[in-house]
């Protein structure tokens, strides 16, 4: 039984709108469940350090909303297939779950090595009727970039949680076709380095930086940027290497 959610659907779109995305009630509704089945899950397994809803709102699901405008930016004009999205270490499902509400048109898959929050998240695509676009995966990205399945197959990649850029660089860029993007979301605190160490990391796995965008810190409480890394030919077969060689 879910109980009566903590979001204020009016207050969802109000937020969302001053990022420039439009929410349906629908969608307003569902954000707001999903905030109070973290509330309630997190109350027995620890899936995010604060699960207060203020927090939930502004860290969790305005930050992953706010990739929206990027996508939308991104995507070709015309275009027959779904998008696909894949959400490297997903955690309780951000930004992956928040962008299959907001964006129903794409194709999200999710991973994350942890399998409580995992099982988490299959818990909200059910409770959503998520599942039709949707695939949720417990498995290391590493390991995944490698498989023919997810080779070179997305369009976009998203990685909140995956720490220091080349390691994200290293483990999300292989899964992308020519063309797609990875929308990595960094702090202020060292964005002038990463901002000059990106072109060169980028190019070493074929890939370039084509644009550092602030966002809106009035919005979220905190400064923050996007990196927008564009896949340009597929990546050495060597890549990604084991997690001792990319942190070693």
């Amino acid at each position: 039984m879910i109980n009566e959610p903590v979001l204020a659907i009016e207050n969802l779109k109000s937020e969302a709108s001053k990022l420039k995305i439009e929410l349906t009630d629908e969608q307003a509704q569902q954000l707001s469940v999903y905030a109070q089945l973290i509330i309630d899950y997190n109350q027995h397994t620890n899936l995010v350090g604060n699960a207060s809803p203020d927090c939930l709102l502004r860290d969790h699901i305005l930050d992953s909303l706010a990739l929206l405008p990027f996508i939308e930016r991104l995507s070709p004009k015309k275009k027959t297939d779904s998008l696909r999205l894949i959400d490297l270490g997903s955690g309780a499902g951000f930004p992956g779950l928040v962008l299959a509400i907001a964006k129903t048109s794409l194709k999200i898959t999710t991973v994350d090595a942890t399998k409580k929050k995992v099982v988490f998240m299959e818990r909200v695509i059910k409770a959503l009727n998520l599942d039709k676009q949707t695939t949720i995966i417990n498995g290391r990205a590493e390991e995944l970039a490698h498989h023919k399945h997810f080779r070179a197959s997305f369009d976009y990649a998203t990685c909140r949680a995956l720490g220091a850029l080349p390691v994200v660089c290293e483990l999300a860029l292989p899964f992308l076709k020519p063309g797609g993007y990875v929308l990595a979301q960094r702090g202020n605190k060292q964005i002038e380095l990463e901002k000059i160490s990106a072109a060169s990391l980028a190019s070493k796995f074929n890939a370039s930086l084509v644009d550092t965008v602030l966002l809106d810190s009035s919005v979220l409480n905190k400064e923050h940027y996007v990196l927008l890394l564009k896949q340009n030919k597929p990546v050495s077969s060597r890549y990604p290497r084991s997690w001792k060689e990319i942190i070693g």
